[in-house]
Protein backbone atom coordinates (compact mmCIF):
# COMPACT_ATOMS: atom_id res chain seq x y z
CA UNK A 1 0.00 0.00 0.00
CA UNK A 2 1.50 3.31 -1.08
CA UNK A 3 0.63 6.65 0.47
CA UNK A 4 0.22 9.96 -1.35
CA UNK A 5 1.28 13.31 0.09
CA UNK A 6 -1.49 15.89 0.37
CA UNK A 7 -0.82 19.12 -1.51
CA UNK A 8 -2.60 22.21 -0.22
CA UNK A 9 -2.50 25.34 -2.35
CA UNK A 10 -3.83 27.65 0.39
CA UNK A 11 -0.95 27.36 2.80
CA UNK A 12 2.01 25.30 3.82
CA UNK A 13 1.06 24.78 7.48
CA UNK A 14 -0.55 21.39 6.74
CA UNK A 15 2.66 20.17 5.11
CA UNK A 16 4.09 19.55 8.60
CA UNK A 17 1.27 17.23 9.70
CA UNK A 18 2.48 13.76 10.58
CA UNK A 19 0.50 12.21 7.76
CA UNK A 20 2.42 14.32 5.22
CA UNK A 21 5.83 13.90 6.87
CA UNK A 22 5.87 10.09 6.88
CA UNK A 23 4.75 9.45 3.30
CA UNK A 24 8.20 8.98 1.76
CA UNK A 25 9.46 6.85 4.65
CA UNK A 26 6.37 4.62 4.56
CA UNK A 27 6.70 4.18 0.79
CA UNK A 28 10.36 3.19 1.23
CA UNK A 29 9.50 0.30 3.57
CA UNK A 30 9.62 -3.20 2.16
CA UNK A 31 6.36 -4.99 1.37
CA UNK A 32 6.97 -7.57 4.10
CA UNK A 33 6.93 -4.80 6.74
CA UNK A 34 3.87 -3.04 5.32
CA UNK A 35 1.89 -6.28 4.98
CA UNK A 36 2.68 -7.63 8.45
CA UNK A 37 -0.14 -9.73 9.85
CA UNK A 38 -0.09 -8.49 13.45
CA UNK A 39 0.88 -5.28 15.20
CA UNK A 40 3.70 -7.00 17.06
CA UNK A 41 5.15 -8.50 13.87
CA UNK A 42 4.94 -5.05 12.23
CA UNK A 43 6.76 -3.43 15.15
CA UNK A 44 9.43 -6.11 15.12
CA UNK A 45 9.94 -5.85 11.36
CA UNK A 46 10.10 -2.06 11.37
CA UNK A 47 12.60 -2.12 14.24
CA UNK A 48 14.82 -4.45 12.24
CA UNK A 49 14.55 -2.48 9.01
CA UNK A 50 14.64 1.11 10.23
CA UNK A 51 16.58 0.94 13.47
CA UNK A 52 18.80 -2.09 12.86
CA UNK A 53 21.91 -0.12 11.97
CA UNK A 54 21.53 2.26 14.93
CA UNK A 55 21.18 -0.57 17.44
CA UNK A 56 24.21 -2.39 16.07
CA UNK A 57 26.31 0.76 16.40
CA UNK A 58 25.14 1.28 19.98
CA UNK A 59 26.02 -2.29 20.92
CA UNK A 60 29.50 -1.89 19.49
CA UNK A 61 29.97 1.39 21.32
CA UNK A 62 28.72 -0.06 24.60
CA UNK A 63 31.00 -3.09 24.23
CA UNK A 64 33.98 -0.87 23.50
CA UNK A 65 33.16 1.26 26.55
CA UNK A 66 33.00 -1.83 28.77
CA UNK A 67 36.34 -3.00 27.43
CA UNK A 68 37.90 0.39 28.17
CA UNK A 69 36.50 0.34 31.68
CA UNK A 70 37.95 -3.13 32.24
CA UNK A 71 41.41 -1.98 31.12
CA UNK A 72 41.41 1.10 33.37
CA UNK A 73 40.02 -0.61 36.50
Amino acid sequence: MKLVREINKRGSFRYNFLSNRIVSRWNDLSQSVVNAETVNSFKSAIDKEVFGMVQRKRRKTATAQLELNAVWC
